[in-house]
């Protein structure tokens, strides 16, 4: 469990909603009367948790971020190479996992190009460039958001369908809005430690301010396109989320007007927002 902290410190929330995701992507193939296969789809969840992690710690290998031990004397060489031992181990479990994924899909060639581009974003382009770390986690959220559920739509169906992309598009605002929320509390430390954030690159203020309209702008597309390619059984469970959303709205503005936060429970609001959406919509379309 160290070795998980280490690579992210919220790293049980990454797991929770990249299971959620692909869930999501497999209803909405069940909804459209696709078999669903147990094997495949359990496959498909451990792939996208250790490609996950496994991109995480690349980038604290290659730009040798070993900051997490509290004691620098514990610092050794030997816990370093048992990380990178360890984030190598997992590359090759991911590997295990998508060929298991992937068995009889050779002529899905939709399917291979999201697993290339999933390869591409988080390894390969954080890999190669200087800031790496710094974009890292908008590339975890279009992982998440996007790619997730197309690939395990795509595990089942073929191509790429109208309201896969009506759905993912603001469910990926979401939760790029929910990880910015996430920083608001961290603030403060992440100054301390210079760490690279979203809030940090853009100010506290103009954070606030893209929180507010990617939320907004996210439930709105999606009441909009109920109907006009996204089922209209999904429009129940997008107004069960209406109610998190105004309630984060009013809870930031009240921070940000001067009142006393409570972190703990504005940080489980925000991430309830995205997860009661994401399981609503995935369990509707799956009993549908």
């Amino acid at each position: 469990m160290k070795f998980l902290k280490i690579i992210d410190r919220n790293i049980h929330l990454t797991i929770l909603l990249t299971l959620l995701f692909f869930s999501l992507g497999g209803s909405l193939a069940h909804y459209f009367g696709e078999e669903v296969r147990l094997v495949e789809f359990i496959a498909g969840l451990f792939w996208g948790v250790s490609t996950l992690i496994t991109a995480n710690g690349l980038i604290i290998v290659k730009n040798n971020e070993f900051e997490f031990f509290k004691d620098k004397a514990n610092n050794k060489l030997e816990e370093k190479d048992r990380f990178r031992f360890l984030i190598l181990v997992l590359f090759f479990v991911g590997l295990v996992f998508l060929t298991i994924m992937v068995i009889g899909k050779t002529q899905k060639l939709f399917l291979w190009m999201l697993i290339l581009l999933s390869y591409a974003l988080l390894i390969i382009i954080p890999t190669l460039l200087n800031n790496g770390k710094l974009i890292m986690p908008t590339l975890i959220v279009i992982f998440q958001g996007s790619l997730v559920p197309a690939i395990a739509y795509n595990l089942f169906a073929s191509g790429f369908h109208r309201s896969l992309t009506l759905m993912v598009f603001p469910l990926t605002m979401i939760l790029l809005a929910v990880n910015i929320s996430l920083e608001f509390s961290s603030y403060a430390r992440d100054e301390i430690i210079n760490r690279k954030t979203i809030i940090r690159m853009i100010g506290w203020q103009r954070g606030i301010f893209l929180h507010h309209f990617l939320l907004i702008l996210s439930i709105t597309l999606l009441i909009m396109n109920i109907g006009q390619g996204l089922p209209s059984k999904l429009f129940i469970p997008t107004l069960l989320t209406c109610p998190l959303i105004i309630l984060d709205i009013y809870w930031l503005q009240r921070i940000k007007a001067g009142f006393r936060p409570i972190w703990p429970f504005f940080n489980a609001l925000s991430i309830s927002i995205v997860c009661v959406i994401v399981y609503l919509f995935a369990y509707t379309l799956w009993i549908n």
